[in-house]
């Protein structure tokens, strides 16, 4: 371990960035132990080598020697039993006083999780540690765009008269430019009669003592939190706790920030995704007028130029006619993907198997010219919008089919049930692909494995199969290897009653 850590490591709650799982009191409470008794306790550590804890304890004094003055707090074994009680009591009061620092902190701590605003968890925070320490003036603020000024979040007064505007900023001069210069609290218990008051404007709370805890955040010192005006000194353990409250501001801080990035970052991502999906429809229409006029004309040409044509030249025509027709699936499929966001999530319970069989009769002429054998098996009824369901097992089905060479395709479908939702699969005997290789790219727009294949589809089926299931609150996969057929798997969540009803 470090130096630092070494310096720290006996301070209570202090944790290493290792470890971080325990309270930072154990060894704050073995110093204290071996303190109380006149010892000493130190460490050596290096990075890699472990750690070593030393401990010094005193002798007892030589038999039939005079026993020696023991220092305050230590233990004397002639002590009487008014001696021990008035003990006792110290160290119930001790002990009250670090659960209440312990309680002051875990409070404050869950009020970072739970506050809506940085001013609501900063104020809370400020109450525990002045609450604490025994401050009954002070302030929190944050560092000004420029870097030049505080801007002040809150102002407490302690009941003391202060005419000063706290809206206005307040330079970073004086005690407070000390914690903001070397990123630690700082403080005068003498402050009336210190360098720094010449430095208040008119009107100011009278100051008896002050003490600054910065708010550190990325290595840098954004932030303060002055505390004044307590009825005795500040001490070092004063500073200390300030120290622990600023960080847990600072934090606090953090926090606000990253929320506040995030939020900013969502609203970007939602406004680039429905201007791309506004996009993505204008294009996809606007190409349909176009696209259809040179289909229309070169079916023209096909058909009255066909005799005039030789072989080259008809297949030059074939290929443009084919190609514009692949193009229009392209469009209709870019067409309908971009619709999928602007529907209405409208799910109704319906019969699975009835979806599957009125698409199998819509697929029933390219199942018969292929031979293909289809099984189902019984499927529940499910809470969908059937519209998007059919077009889920007509893109999975038509796949499964189109992706088969030689042999006549044979497809199984079912579907498990699982504990919270219902898993379908479509398997089949085509030649496969390597999913651990193509996982996630069979499901990207315009993405294909071969895209070479005659049997090749323009890309958009499996992308939209995986935004419906999606939109459904499920998820998608495939297995496969090369010429061992593929299974597509996917879910949808089952009701929340009949998860109930399985578990009981």
């Amino acid at each position: 371990m470090s130096n630092e850590v070494k310096r720290l490591i006996f301070d209570p709650f202090f944790t290493t960035k290792e470890v971080g799982k325990g309270t930072g009191l154990g060894l704050s409470v073995c110093y204290d132990i071996i303190s109380k008794h006149q010892g000493t306790i130190g460490v050596d550590s290096t990075p890699g080598k472990g750690t070593v804890f030393h401990l010094c304890l005193p002798l007892p004094p030589p038999q039939g020697a005079e026993p020696a003055d023991e220092p305050e707090g230590g233990y004397m074994e002639n002590e009487t039993d008014a001696q021990l009680g008035v003990r006792l009591q110290q160290l119930e009061a001790e002990l009250h006083d670090q659960e209440a620092l312990v309680q002051a902190y875990l409070n404050a701590a869950r009020s970072v999780l739970g506050a809506d605003s940085f001013e609501q968890v900063a104020r809370q925070i400020f109450d525990a540690a002045i609450g604490l320490i025994g401050a009954t003036s002070g302030y929190v603020a944050l560092l000004s765009e420029k870097g030049d000024e505080n801007e002040v979040l809150f102002l407490e007064a302690g009941g003391r008269p202060c005419t000063v505007d706290p809206s206005l900023p307040m330079p970073i001069r004086g005690l407070r430019e000390i914690a903001y210069r070397t990123q630690g609290v700082a403080y005068e218990n003498d402050f009336m009669h210190s360098e720094w008051v010449k430095m208040m404007p008119g009107g100011h709370v009278r100051l008896d003592n002050v003490l600054f805890a910065p708010l550190n955040v990325g290595g840098r010192t954004v932030g303060i939190m002055g505390m004044a005006n307590k009825p005795t000194d500040f001490t070092p353990r004063d500073a200390h706790l300030a120290a622990m409250f600023g960080d847990l501001a600072a934090i606090a801080l953090q926090r606000a920030y990253d929320q506040q990035m995030l939020h900013v970052l969502t609203r970007n991502l939602q406004r680039s995704n429905e201007d791309l999906q506004q996009f993505a429809y204008v294009a996809s229409h606007d190409l349909f007028e176009p696209l259809r006029s040179i289909s229309g004309f070169l079916a023209l040409l096909e058909k009255r130029y066909q005799a005039s044509l030789d072989e080259i030249g008809r297949e030059f025509i074939h290929f443009a006619v084919e190609g514009a027709a692949r193009m229009r699936k392209m469009v209709e499929g870019l067409l309908t993907f971009s619709r999928l966001e602007t529907q209405e999530k409208t799910f109704n319970p319906v019969d699975m198997n009835a979806i599957v069989r009125s698409v199998l009769d819509d697929l029933h002429a390219q199942i018969s010219e292929r031979q293909a054998c289809v099984h189902v098996d019984s499927l529940p009824r499910v809470a969908v919008d059937s519209s998007q369901l059919r077009q889920l097992w007509q893109n999975l089905i038509s796949n499964a089919i189109r992706y088969n060479q030689s042999r006549p395709p044979r497809l199984e479908i079912g579907c498990d049930e699982k504990e919270q939702e219902w898993e379908f699969r479509i398997a089949d005997n085509g030649i496969g692909f390597d999913s651990e290789l193509y996982q996630d790219k069979i499901f990207q727009m315009f993405k294909r494995i071969d895209p070479d294949s005659q049997a090749a589809g323009c890309g958009i089926g499996l992308a939209l199969c995986r935004k419906i299931v999606e939109r459904h609150g499920g998820r998608i996969w495939a297995t496969s290897e090369p010429g061992n057929g593929s299974c597509f798997y996917f879910t949808l969540p089952r009701p929340a009653e009949a998860a109930r009803g399985k578990r009981s």
